[in-house]
């Protein structure tokens, strides 16, 4: 997707996003800058900007793991202003802390998910993210943060696969899934699962009518790969054809992605927020694109 060239518009982006922020900056016609933070004696962040700013839009496409980038993001946010950036647009291509919302927080445990979301808004004009895990906290952005969902570019490189059924790994999961299901034109269904410890995850069984089809399983993440390794098997003893993982954050931690093979995945796919290559096969900068322009109307 391109847009007429943003004379007034700047892309800065840590070295961690750099592959979505030089995507974005050619979509826009916009150059593109590295900020390179280095670190004073006593540990702290040094953080100063790598070019002119008064006056001009800037697209800050920014990372959110490990806990220091967070401190890197802030710092970034506050120089732009101090610079005289007209404007300043946050792009989250991952944000790492989606998961502790309050649904997951227990007793004693403080809604990180809100806690970062209210200090990176608080400095910066629009917060975008890509797929957050859940859009409970987005409020605590700004009352112009936006989402950004892939899930239409993700649905399109599915079609290239011949998927005939799309199923949620669990209830959450479902709208994703049904989203894709309807741009394909397939039927779609969602599992029921019971975590049995913080590495085993069980699924209520369940019949599916997927004998001889080639099935995607979709979720917003994987991470450690057992909710969906735990589909997939269930979806082989049904008669799934092929199986594909599909996801728009491919963090696949430790051994995740040897429990989607063992599991039978054919094919494993997800966007460029995370992706560890050759897995980030789908783009997440198109639909960046389309949330930047519809918070311009």
């Amino acid at each position: 997707m391109t847009v007429p060239e943003q004379v007034n518009t700047i892309v800065l982006h840590h070295s961690a996003t750099s592959n979505v922020a030089g995507e974005l900056a050619l979509s826009l016609g916009a150059p593109v800058f590295t900020v390179h933070t280095k670190r004073f004696p006593d540990g702290t962040a040094n953080v100063r900007l790598p070019t002119e700013v008064r006056g001009k839009n800037v697209i800050l496409v920014a990372d959110t793991r490990p806990d220091s980038a967070i401190i890197k993001l802030l710092l970034l946010q506050a120089a732009l202003q101090r610079g005289g950036a007209a404007r300043i647009d946050t792009v989250i291509p991952y944000y790492a802390y989606a998961r502790q919302d309050r649904r997951a927080c227990k007793e004693g445990q403080p809604v990180a998910a809100e806690v970062f979301a209210q200090l990176i808004g608080q400095t910066t004009n629009r917060v975008v993210v890509v797929e957050p895990h859940n859009q409970s906290f987005m409020g605590c952005f700004g009352e112009s943060a936006v989402s950004a969902s892939p899930i239409r570019e993700i649905a399109e490189h599915l079609e290239s696969f011949g998927v005939g059924f799309v199923l949620a790994p669990d209830e959450g999961a479902l709208p994703r899934a049904k989203e894709v299901a309807e741009i394909l034109g397939v039927p779609f269904d969602h599992l029921d699962k019971k975590r049995v410890s913080p590495t085993e995850v069980r699924i209520v069984p369940k019949e599916l009518k997927v004998q001889g089809l080639r099935v995607a399983v979709l979720d917003d993440m994987i991470s450690g790969g057992d909710t969906t390794a735990a589909a997939i098997t269930e979806l082989k003893r049904q008669g799934a054809d092929r199986v594909v993982a599909a996801c728009v954050h491919g963090l696949f931690l430790g051994d995740a992605l040897d429990k989607l093979r063992v599991a039978g995945c054919n094919r494993v796919v997800a966007t460029n927020t995370v992706a560890v290559v050759p897995y980030g096969k789908v783009s997440c900068v198109p639909a960046i694109v389309r949330a930047l322009q519809e918070g311009q109307k």
